[in-house]
């Protein structure tokens, strides 16, 4: 289960599982909210329409009013919740991933100096220590290279002196 936790697509489902909870958390809390006072107005409107009968279309035109009213705010208040959500989820994800460019791009550079933080165990955190670890080889291998260059200009520098003063003479 612990896998199943660090793993990136269970994290985007749960995330977006959260989104749909709040939501609809979000709609009902504005449907109690507002339905009470959705009803005291048409109960209102009631009481005038006793002394007509042709007020009562006119009481369940106000009720679906009503409702679509209540409806239409609790959509928006889960359609602006959802979109927070959404917004800190990508976030979330895209953040590490512009991590990851940006060192691999001063990698590519030949800056292997560079790093990237590891902030999760997920996908995306395993992406950020390979990409650390190929960063560490390609350091130890340049430094590698720089060694031999000056060991192998260090040895010839004793023949070439020997061929240089035989040809000198």
């Amino acid at each position: 289960m612990k896998d199943l936790r660090n793993r990136l697509g269970w994290k985007l489902f749960v995330s977006y599982l959260i989104i749909v909870v709040v939501g609809l958390v979000v709609l009902d809390i504005s449907a109690e909210l507002q339905v009470p006072r959705a009803l005291e107005r048409d109960i209102a409107h009631q009481f005038f329409l006793q002394a007509n009968p042709e007020l009562a279309t006119n009481l369940e035109e106000n009720l679906q009013t009503a409702i679509n009213e209540i409806l239409l705010s609790g959509t928006l208040a889960a359609a602006l919740a959802a979109v927070v959500m959404s917004v800190f989820t990508a976030r979330r994800i895209i953040t590490p991933i512009q991590a990851m460019m940006r060192v691999s791009q001063h990698i590519a550079a030949g800056n292997y100096a560079e790093r990237v933080p590891v902030s999760s165990a997920d996908e995306l955190g395993a992406l950020a220590q390979s990409l650390n670890q190929m960063a560490d080889t390609l350091e130890h291998t340049e430094q590698r290279r720089i060694e031999l260059i000056g060991n192998v200009a260090h040895e010839l520098r004793t023949p070439l002196t020997g061929i240089k003063s035989t040809l000198e003479v």
